[in-house]
């Protein structure tokens, strides 16, 4: 009995050294630099297409890296001047609080596949709902300049200044900032969507295209209600005419069917004088 006893408590230290172990491991690569940088030269070697340079920081404050790059058969992926700042406090309170995710340089190619795209499917686009286990607050998701090179030979796009400020509650995502700028082009995002059902949302949009026509700016103001499945859209265009927007647009549906109509003061030719023609109260 004695001797059973004294097999049973090594046994017992023995477990406890173990998980003491395992748990120092487990600190040393969370919550340290060092640690991460093992972790993460041990996960470059075990996933194909992977590699990243000058790898720095933790899995608990945030991490930054030179270089990430992904391969497959179907795209290539490369990102320069990875920054991010998180923290994982907010974990207690099933929350994912992401400070800071800043990109320099995003290039994504797509590469040419022989998979053919899957045949349309009748009647309207389903929506799933989307419920993510714990809630995220972004305060500031910034990729400077996105690269897009497509399989074909058409020319590689680009779109700078993307920025995201957003947080979750359950199926509720709010809007602070989205935004980007395309060439001339600005565009801004902000209100809320339910990511549920037909997707109740209350958004807006400002946007300005610049030098459309003879180096005029157009501005566009619009505000989109209802849900995704039934749109209401009330907007106004400024710039190379004053008009003004307003109908019902069913994105989901096929052919896209829409009610909308269409109301200017006045239009013309020449856009600034009317000398040539000139319309009023159009709608």
């Amino acid at each position: 009995m004695k001797r059973f006893c004294n097999g049973m408590f090594k046994a017992l230290l023995a477990s406890l050294a173990f998980v003491f172990v395992l748990a120092g491991v487990c600190y040393l690569i969370a919550t340290t630099n060092k640690g991460f940088e093992l972790a993460s030269a041990e996960a470059i070697k075990r996933i194909e297409g992977l590699d990243v340079t000058s790898v720095d920081g933790n899995l608990r404050r945030g991490i930054k890296a030179g270089d990430v790059r992904y391969e497959n058969d179907s795209l290539v992926l490369t990102a320069t001047g990875v920054d991010t700042a998180w923290r994982l406090s907010c974990l207690r309170s099933r929350e994912f609080c992401l400070d800071r995710a800043v990109v320099d340089d995003l290039y994504i190619q797509s590469k040419t596949t022989t998979d053919e795209s899957p045949p349309p499917k009748d009647g309207p686009i389903e929506l799933p709902t989307i419920d993510l286990p714990i809630d995220l607050t972004a305060k500031e998701v910034l990729i400077k300049r996105l690269r897009f090179q497509a399989a074909d030979d058409v020319p590689e796009q680009i779109v700078e200044n993307i920025r995201l400020i957003a947080k979750t509650d359950k199926t509720q995502l709010t809007l602070t900032e989205l935004s980007a700028d395309y060439q001339q082009h600005h565009a801004r995002l902000d209100g809320s969507l339910t990511l549920d059902g037909d997707y109740p949302l209350d958004l807006t949009i400002n946007a300005t295209a610049g030098k459309i026509f003879e180096d005029k700016d157009v501005q566009l103001k619009a505000s989109l209600s209802n849900s995704l499945a039934d749109l209401n859209i009330d907007a106004e265009i400024n710039g190379l005419a004053a008009l003004k927007l307003n109908g019902q647009l069913n994105p989901l549906e096929k052919n896209l069917p829409a009610r909308l109509s269409i109301a200017a003061a006045e239009l013309g030719w020449p856009l600034e004088t009317f000398e040539q023609a000139k319309l009023s109260n159009t709608t």
